[in-house]
This record gives structure tokens, sequence and C-alpha cells, in this order.
């Protein structure tokens, strides 16, 4: 593979939305997700070797526009101020791609903008950075993390495996061929993610992450028992309507592939099981894994509360938006989407 193959090119999470608009308050799916893990983050917090007089760094990888996660690193900043008192510096640097909107997350932080309580403007000796790289690659220097956070993003691939015949998802992939692509690609990024936190970590040090996955039921995101619609096959039905109307072409139907995958709980367990595995000689073990649904919150204002269906489309669609907008838009055209629920998959790493 030639230098330029392997570079790395930005194409999962083009901004979508205005310059500065912070459209990740429209996914309040994640902002549940993430707050199953706050019990798991305040206990990273509690066991954290933390040397007299060090920084404290958190790293937020995917980051988005910070939305998401403030506040859950809101409660991150206070539990320390709480066990090490105010004179104790404490780091947090957001990561994501280089097209990434960090705009936002300033404007969060410093309460230019609606947003929730911001613990840069509560805290003392607090420091905000933000990283314009991508989670393939080593985004900090060896050992300086101390506890490492991701939510709903390392499902995306470094790149697109394949196209996919007839859909756009590869949970509904009908050729054993390109399922064994996609597979072939989520193990080797699995892994690659891994590595590169297993630099970044210091000794003692946690990783917690989210991410959607597919639990022993098989369920997963738009799947989940009680579900009317399967997300994934409304969202290529409709597609193919707007090729089988020629609004767009079937081309372009084609080339509409979500660049991700959803993990299995064996599959996020694989690079541990050998004590011979590159991410286990790297220092990397794994603590615990759960799966869990976390229902979403946009269905059950609108099973509890009913409305003008139109009226709530306009409130619901954008948290639709904000995670797909650049697939459709790969294939040269978007369209008004539709979801049901979320699955999660809770992990919590320890780095010796």
């Amino acid at each position: 593979m030639s230098k330029d193959e392997d570079k790395f090119i930005p194409h999962s999470h083009f901004p979508c939305g205005a310059d500065g608009s912070g459209f990740s308050d429209n996914t309040l799916c994640c902002y549940k997700a993430i707050y199953e893990a706050a019990p798991l983050v305040s206990d990273a917090i509690k066991l954290a070797l933390v040397k007299p007089g060090s920084v404290f760094t958190i790293a937020d990888y995917g980051c988005a526009d910070g939305g998401n996660s403030m506040p859950l690193l809101y409660a991150c900043v206070q539990e320390l101020r709480k066990i090490h008192g105010d004179d104790f510096s404490i780091n947090v640097i957001y990561e994501d791609q280089p097209v990434n909107d960090f705009k936002p997350l300033f404007l969060r932080l410093q309460g230019l903008m609606p947003s929730p309580k911001s613990y840069f403007l509560n805290f003392p000796d607090v420091f905000v950075t933000a990283c314009g790289t991508n989670f393939f690659s080593q985004c900090f220097p060896p050992h300086t993390v101390n506890l490492a956070f991701s939510a709903t993003a390392f499902h995306w691939f470094s790149r697109k495996p394949c196209d996919i015949t007839g859909s756009l998802h590869h949970t509904m992939i009908t050729i054993p061929e390109e399922a064994e692509v996609f597979k072939k690609q989520a193990a080797k990024d699995w892994e690659t993610i891994l590595l590169n936190r297993a630099k970044e970590l210091a000794p003692g040090s946690r990783m917690i992450l989210v991410q959607l996955a597919i639990d022993k039921e098989g369920q997963y995101v738009g799947t989940t028992k009680g579900t009317r619609f399967s997300l994934h096959h409304m969202l290529s039905e409709l597609w193919q309507g707007l090729a089988t109307d020629g609004l767009i072409t079937q081309n372009e139907f084609h080339k509409t592939t979500f660049a991700h995958f959803f993990r299995t709980e064996n599959e996020f367990k694989k690079p541990f099981e050998s004590k011979d595995s590159p991410v286990r000689k790297a220092g990397l073990s794994l603590i615990s894994v759960e799966t869990k649904v976390v229902p979403c919150p946009y269905r059950e204002k609108w099973l509890k509360n009913g409305g003008d269906p139109k009226e709530h489309a306009h409130w619901y669609i954008p948290a639709i938006r904000a995670w797909s907008n650049t697939t459709f838009v790969s294939g040269e055209k978007s369209v008004l989407l539709y979801m049901t629920r979320s699955l999660t998959c809770v992990c919590v790493f320890d780095y010796t």
C-alpha cells in the first residue's frame, strides 16, 4: 500500500448544520447513553493513580461539538475537585477529525450559547484544548492520559471497506464476501484504536467506552424488542424509493454505504483473549463489558404524548441527520430519516 493510499481521509462526520450551531443538541439518545456510563467513570477517577503536583488529563475521543459529554465531564471535574481539592490542575482534551466543528464546544465552555453547565467556568485550574487528528492515530504524547472516554464513535471505520449490494448497512449484507470484508475491517480498526490508546494512557489509568453494539439476542440500534420498524431497513427502503422515483440514480444508491460496524460483545473482547495479542502486550486489559438497551427519548415522548406527526418529525429528524447526513451526501443526495432506539455497549479498560 502506498503512502497516499494509507492516508486518513475524513469521511464519517463532516459537521451537519451551520458553522457553530451546536448540532449535537439534537442527539438526546447520546445524552442518555452517556449517562449510563457515569458510575463507571466515577469509579475510574477514584481508582486513578495520581501523583502530588501532577496534572490529571481527560481525553474525549470523537467528541463532535462537545455537547453530549458536557454533563459527564462536569461530573468528572467535580469529583476530582472533591477528592484532590482546588490546588490540582485538570487538563481536558477533545479529539475529533480535522474537519470537526470545534467552535460550539468553546462557546459552550465560555457560556456563550445555551448548554449544560460549564465546568470550565465553575471550577478553578481547569484547562481545555482540542486535538484535530483522528482516533486511528496516536493523538497525545505517550503515557499522558489519565482517563480516556468515547461515546458512539468507535463503530466508524477508518475507510469504507466496500459498497454493499442492495442495501446501505452491514447488518443487511446478503453477499458473504462483502460481510467478510466488513468483519475484517472492523477487527483491524478496533485493534488499531486500542493500540493507539495504549500508547497514550498513563500507568494505572482507565478507558470507558460507550459504543453501539449487537447484543446476544441480535438487537442493535433500531431493531430492539417492541420497535415496529427496523431503522436501517427503513433508511434503505426510503433511499431505494428515491432511486425508483428517479430523484437519485441507482449508482448513487449503491455508493451510499454506512462505513461503520456494530460489534458483538465477543468482537469487543477478541483482542484481549490471548495474552500474546498485540493489545495485551501493549499493556491494555479488559475489566468489564456489558450491553443494554437505552430507550430513545424522542420515541418515548411520542408514545406518551402523541401530537402532530409533522411537528414531531421536524423536532426528531435532526437527531438522525447528525450522524447520517455525511453518508447520504456521499451518495450525492440527502433524505429525511426515522429512528427508534439505540443499543449501547459499555466497556471498561485498564492500562498497567
